[in-house]
């Protein structure tokens, strides 16, 4: 008898854990799918919508304001097909928000806050590109235009290096993209090599950079170059104004 009250005890114990975990499961799955109409999104609206259960089913709570609803049409679409369970208050309120990244808290038993990752802190880390082609030459074109002027051309005598740089950029605001290009040439045998200063121009070493309000290119004819190989990579250091680039360049066409 006393064993069977505590197996009785322990199931109810974890039949109301699971019923009362019910709503906030339900709730951690709507939030991670829900959508935001676009303009929400750029505006950063915040808004509370309250809904109530009808027949096991959830329903807006016409008796409170629904006010920016057309901004949230998707996420209360999704949120009024939820399936229910047992432990759904009769009525509750979400609250969408706006901070550095998502989250999601509950107010005692019958309000939740779903805060999504505002646009600003929607961040593109920065990249950079460290390639070499042999065979190859530069084609500069010499161009002020908001892309790479310079082609990567065929060459039986040449060996060709290519740096880019993409600065972290927030994909929702405009204007703040920015790239950085460095090129150079060497003979095709070379095992290692260093230039300096006026010795640059034999490398045709170039620099291009495309920003909103800041573009320039450039021959670089002040500072210096030099690398190894081992084995198909080139360990290359560039430096000039206050730039230092450092890495192992990567061989993108094999020479035949």
């Amino acid at each position: 008898m006393k064993k069977l009250f505590i197996l009785l005890l322990i199931t109810t114990f974890f039949s109301s854990t699971t019923l009362a975990n019910c709503f906030q499961e339900r709730i951690e799955e709507y939030s991670e799918t829900m959508k935001f109409s676009l303009q929400a999104k750029r505006m950063e609206v915040s808004a509370h919508f309250y809904f109530k259960i009808n027949n096991n089913k959830i329903e807006i709570d016409s008796t409170q304001s629904f006010e920016k609803a057309n901004l949230f049409e998707k996420a209360i679409e999704d949120i009024l097909n939820t399936e229910i369970c047992s432990d759904f208050p009769q009525k509750f309120e979400i609250q969408f928000t706006w901070g550095k990244n998502d989250s999601l808290f509950f107010s005692g038993n019958n309000r939740v806050v779903i805060t999504k990752q505002s646009a600003k802190y929607m961040i593109n880390p920065a990249k950079s590109t460290y390639e070499y082609f042999e065979k190859s030459k530069l084609k500069i074109k010499g161009e002020q235009s908001w892309y790479f002027d310079v082609d990567i051309v065929e060459s039986k005598k040449k060996t060709a290096f290519k740096y880019t740089f993409t600065k972290e950029e927030n994909p929702n605001r405009s204007d703040d993209e920015c790239m950085e290009g460095v090129y150079f040439q060497i003979p095709k045998d070379s095992k290692n090599f260093k230039y300096r200063d006026e010795e640059l121009k034999k490398a045709k070493l170039y620099y291009k950079r495309i920003c909103f309000g800041n573009c320039g290119r450039k021959y670089i004819v002040k500072g210096y170059l030099k690398g190894e190989k081992k084995g198909n990579e080139w360990i290359i250091e560039i430096q000039f104004d206050d730039k230092l680039i450092k890495g192992e360049f990567l061989l993108v066409n094999k020479a035949k």
